[in-house]
C-alpha cells in the first residue's frame, strides 16, 4: 500500500517573510519486492536516494550501497534498504535476520515495511534543497533482529549481554558523527545512543532496544543549536563492551534506521494558504477541521515527531471541505495537524486535553 512517507508542515507567521518546513523522509517507496533486500546484490545497484513519493520528487539525502562479488558476493559496506520480515526470538539467525528490523515494522507501523541496514562506517550524503539549507532534526533508530538475538542469547562469537548472572556491565553504542561543507575532514560534532545498555546498578534497568527510538539532535549534543544543524552528511558506527583485540567488536554491529527529520526555510510566498480552521481547540474526544480546497493528505505529528494516524471523517460543508478527526488514541499533549490540498499546505496546532470546558 502506497502513501506519503514525508511529512512537510509549513509554517508562516503575518509579520515574517520566512517559512519552516518540516519533512520526515523514510523508505516506504523503494521501489522493489516485499520480504526484499536492496543490497547492491543485483549488480546494478549502488545507492539509495530518500524521496518524499513514488515520483522520485524532492530528493533529501543519498545512501550508497556496496556489493563485493569476491567469495560468492557479500554485501561489503554502506547501506541496504530492506523489507525483510522477521521478529523471531532466539538463536541469532544471520541469513534470515540480518536484514529484519527487530519492531517487525517500519516507524509508522503495519503498512510501513521498509528501513535502512547500516553497519560500521555506513555513510549517508544530504542533498542540498533549492530553496535554502537542510537542517537535520533527528532520525529514528533501533536493532536489527540478528543483533537482538545476538545480544539477548549469544552465539559462538559473541556473549550473552549481562553474562550468566546478569551483572556484566555490558553495551552496544551507536555513535553519529555530523559533517559540514567546510569541515568535510573534520566531524563538527559526535553524538552516542544506546542501542543496548546493561551498566546500571539495578540489573532491571538493563535494556536492548526493540522498538523504534527518535534522537532528537536538539538534546544529544552539546554543541548542536537549539533548531538541529545545517550539516552535510552523516557517519555512523558502533561501539561495544564485547570486543576481541585483534578483530575488534564481537557483538553484530548491524541497526536499522527509518524517518530522518529535516526542515529548512523557504520564501512565505511560495505557500498557497488553504485557510484552515480547527475547532474546538483545546480539544478532548475529535476536532473538526475546514478548509476551501479538497484536502489530498491529513496528517498529524506530536512534539517528539512520530506520526500519528487518527480517523479521519469527511462530511458536506457548502463552500468549505469539512472533516472530523478523532483523536481518542492520542495521549495528551500537543500536536501538529497539516493539511495538504491541491492550494498548498497549512498547520494548526492542537492541544488534546483530558477534559474541555
Amino acid at each position: 500500500m502506497k502513501k506519503i512517507i514525508f511529512l512537510l508542515l509549513a509554517m508562516a507567521a503575518a509579520k515574517q517573510s520566512n517559512a519552516q518546513s518540516y519533512m520526515q523522509v523514510g523508505f516506504e517507496f523503494a521501489n522493489f519486492d516485499t520480504l526484499k533486500v536492496l543490497n547492491g546484490s543485483d549488480l546494478k545497484t549502488t545507492g539509495y536516494t530518500g524521496t518524499q513519493d513514488n515520483n522520485n520528487q524532492g530528493n533529501y539525502f543519498y545512501m550508497p550501497i556496496d556489493w563485493d562479488t569476491s567469495f560468492g558476493g557479500y554485501w561489503r559496506s554502506g547501506w541496504a534498504i530492506s523489507k525483510v520480515i522477521d521478529t523471531t526470538e532466539g538463536d541469532g539467525d544471520y541469513a534470515a535476520q540480518l536484514y529484519a528490523a527487530r519492531p517487525g515494522t517500519g516507524l509508522k507501523g503495519v503498512f510501513d515495511q521498509a528501513w535502512a541496514v547500516g553497519q560500521q562506517g555506513s555513510k549517508l550524503k544530504f542533498i542540498d534543497l533549492a530553496q535554502g539549507a537542510i537542517v537535520f532534526n533527528g532520525f529514528h533508530y533501533t536493532n536489527t533482529t540478528f543483533g537482538y538475538n545476538v545480544m539477548k542469547r549469544g552465539n559462538m562469537f559473541a556473549k550473552k549481554f549481562g553474562g550468566s548472572t546478569g551483572n556484566d556491565a555490558d553495551s552496544l553504542i551507536l555513535v553519529g558523527k555530523l559533517y559540514r561543507h567546510d569541515k568535510m575532514q573534520t566531524a563538527i560534532d559526535t553524538f552516542r545512543v544506546a542501542l543496548a545498555d546493561f551498566r546500571f546498578a539495578d540489573n532491571s534497568q538493563d535494556y536492548i532496544v526493540k522498538d523504534w527510538r527518535y534522537v532528537d539532535m536538539k538534546y544529544v549534543s552539546s554543541t548542536l543549536p537549539a533548531q538541529g544543524w545545517v550539516a552535510d552528511s552523516l557517519e555512523f558506527g558502533l561501539e561495544g563492551s564485547d570486543n576481541d583485540p585483534q578483530f575488534g567488536l564481537n557483538t553484530p554491529a548491524f541497526f536499522a534506521v527509518d524517518g530522518f527529520l529535516f526542515s529548512f526555510y523557504e520564501s512565505v510566498q511560495k505557500f498557497n494558504k488553504t485557510e484552515l480552521t480547527v475547532s474546538p481547540n483545546p480539544a478532548q474526544n475529535w476536532i473538526s477541521l475546514s478548509t476551501k480546497s479538497q484536502p489530498k493528505m491529513i496528517q498529524v505529528m506530536d512534539m517528539a515527531g512520530k506520526i500519528w494516524t487518527p480517523k479521519a471523517t469527511a462530511f458536506e460543508g457548502g463552500q468549505t471541505f469539512q472533516f472530523q478527526l478523532d483523536l481518542s488514541a492520542l495521549p495528551m499533549g500537543v500536536y501538529q495537524v497539516t493539511v495538504v490540498t491541491e492550494s498548498g499546505m497549512e498547520t494548526a496546532k492542537v492541544v488534546k486535553a483530558d477534559s474541555v470546558k
